[in-house]
């Protein structure tokens, strides 16, 4: 496994969370999915949310979850979960913050090395969510240049 971005403070303006949530919400629709996306700095604060009127109203919560878990350990959540193989080093981190989560959906937004915050997608398969978080974060680079 490779080792954690390194952490960059403010790399994520709300503009570039904006573009990031909507980029996933148009890709799960693209596919007739109906999702949450959520972006959060890489301290794992709320930046931009989004969550389509048809989703689940868990999603938003669930999306979060992985976002925070990204931002938390510069990975993508579901891997941090296999790295957590033990389900008593899970279980020992989850009691420890709640907040956390270790399925795929969440990604880390890294650039040049540096992690600037993460994007969570809930609501669709795990793989499905994972695709349009991996998506938006391609689409957003593109778009940077």
């Amino acid at each position: 496994m490779s080792a954690p971005a390194r952490r960059r403070t403010g790399g994520l303006d709300d503009r570039d969370a904006a573009t990031l949530a909507a980029a996933a919400i148009e890709l799960a629709k693209a596919d007739g999915l109906r999702v949450a996306a959520v972006v959060v700095d890489d301290a794992g604060q709320l930046l931009a949310a989004q969550r389509q009127s048809d989703a689940y109203p868990s999603a938003y919560a669930i999306a979060k979850s992985k976002a925070l878990t990204s931002a938390n350990f510069g990975r993508e959540s579901g891997a941090m979960g296999q790295a957590l193989a033990s389900v008593e080093r899970a279980i020992h981190i989850t009691q420890a913050d709640g907040r956390l989560l270790f399925i795929d959906g969440g990604c880390p937004v890294v650039r040049d090395g540096e992690l600037l915050g993460a994007i969570g997608v809930s609501g669709a398969s795990a793989e499905q969510d994972l695709a349009c978080a991996r998506g938006a974060i391609e689409h957003w680079l593109t778009r940077r240049g």
